[in-house]
């Protein structure tokens, strides 16, 4: 039977524990203990060695607080002379992982200035290790400390040359600090040091959104590309690569990208908005165009944007009475929807027969559109004293009352053509 002024403090549990061989469980008869508090301290051993083989998923600092509670326990029974128990700064200054796990801990709990100053100690007891720096630096990331960051990341390289999370952080940080060009340089270096195909979509479609932001839509396609390729059903990178597509005039591959989001994404209008204007700015397609529009109202019926569009396209498409039936299809699906028509003028285009106009003011005024009924407040009365319905003067004052310069010009133009 081993003899309890033999068991010694495990050196990297110090203070935890009583034991010097975790393969012997402490029975309760041979410390005299009560069996309750032996089935815990067995149960603690326990909890150690089952997570024995598996060192990088063990909670060090919970099992160091359960420990602890027991020894304090233990020490009423075995005396300090059996090393049961020693203070917890003396065994935090002889255990960077604590410190470590401890910042680990707080960061998950959005804690990311404690969670910094936990990872300094535990660099102060191990400044070898990269993933230290790498999680400083990330947490510093998360305070948008980005000049620190970029720092504990240039530590963690030094360290760990390939350490493919340090370049893309950095190219992280370096994006927030509108340091595009930097941000490249390193994501690509990312690439350079990743294996993992998941990974790479991620870093070729951040790459592809830095060539977006800086406006450099033709290489920003070729990193779209690339992740599609290896993500073909991400929903952000087809967004931004068909907006890309777009841009850099691939009008068929910008098409077929929205066409695979509404495949994704049925529910979503704005993808068949977003189609639309392909199909009516770069092949014409109005009729396609329509229905498109339609289906995004259907989806969402508060969509001002569709309904103006909608209109637009009827205007083009020489159906003027089109536009006022759309204007009123807004106002019953809510006033606020017309802030397109009034904002941009288009009811009050030559081409459209003011009297309609009026009666739809009128309509959306009394539903409460307060634009229909300020316009026709303010400019009703004095056209009508002033000039006869339908001459030049009168639609002419009309567009000028609303401020639409391009209506305007629209008249001059309509109404010398007219006269020739």
């Amino acid at each position: 039977m081993e003899n309890v002024n033999d068991l010694l403090v495990k050196p990297e549990y110090k203070g935890t524990g009583i034991y010097k061989n975790i393969y012997h469980k402490v029975e309760y008869h041979e410390l005299n203990l009560p069996e309750e508090l032996s089935e815990q301290f067995n149960s603690w051993i326990g909890w150690f060695w089952d997570n024995f083989y598996n060192p990088e998923d063990f909670d060090h600092l919970a099992h160091y607080d359960h420990g602890r509670k027991l020894a304090i326990k233990l020490k009423e029974f075995v005396g300090d002379k059996h090393k049961v128990f020693y203070d917890r700064d003396e065994i935090l200054a002889n255990n960077w992982k604590v410190y470590f796990e401890k910042g680990e801990k707080v960061r998950m709990h959005g804690a990311f200035q404690e969670a910094e100053e936990w990872y300094l100690k535990a660099i102060e007891l191990e400044p070898k290790d990269p993933k230290l720096y790498f999680n400083l630096g990330t947490v510093c990331i998360d305070q948008k400390k980005f000049d620190e960051a970029i720092l504990a990341f240039e530590f963690c390289l030094e360290l760990n040359p390939e350490h493919a999370g340090a370049y893309n952080n950095m190219g992280l940080a370096y994006s927030e600090m509108d340091e595009y060009h930097l941000a490249i340089k390193y994501l690509i270096m990312a690439l350079k040091y990743t294996d993992d195909e998941d990974t790479k979509a991620t870093i070729y479609s951040n790459i592809g959104l830095k060539y977006y932001t800086l406006e450099n839509y033709h290489e920003a396609t070729k990193y779209y590309d690339h992740s599609l390729r290896l993500r073909p059903n991400d929903l952000e990178t087809l967004l931004y690569a068909a907006f890309s597509y777009k841009f850099s005039s691939k009008f068929e591959k910008a098409k077929n990208a929205f066409i695979k989001l509404i495949e994704l994404e049925p529910e979503n209008s704005e993808h068949y908005y977003d189609l639309a204007i392909i199909e009516f700015e770069n092949y014409g397609n109005i009729r396609e165009c329509f229905q498109l529009l339609e289906k995004a109202i259907e989806i969402n019926p508060n969509d001002p944007a569709a309904y103006y569009n909608l209109a637009e396209g009827h205007l083009n498409n020489e159906e003027p009475d089109a536009v006022i039936k759309v204007f009123l299809r807004a106002v019953e699906n809510g006033p606020e929807l017309t802030e397109y028509f009034h904002h941009k003028g288009i009811l009050f285009e030559p081409e459209i027969d003011f009297l309609k106009v009026r009666e739809a003011l009128k309509i959306a005024a009394s539903k409460g559109d307060e634009k229909a009924a300020k316009w026709l407040r303010e400019n009703h009365e004095h056209i009508k004293l002033h000039f006869k319905k339908g001459d030049f003067a009168y639609r002419y004052f009309m567009g000028k009352a609303h401020g639409d310069s391009r209506s305007n010009l629209k008249l001059l133009k309509f109404e010398k053509n007219k006269s020739t």
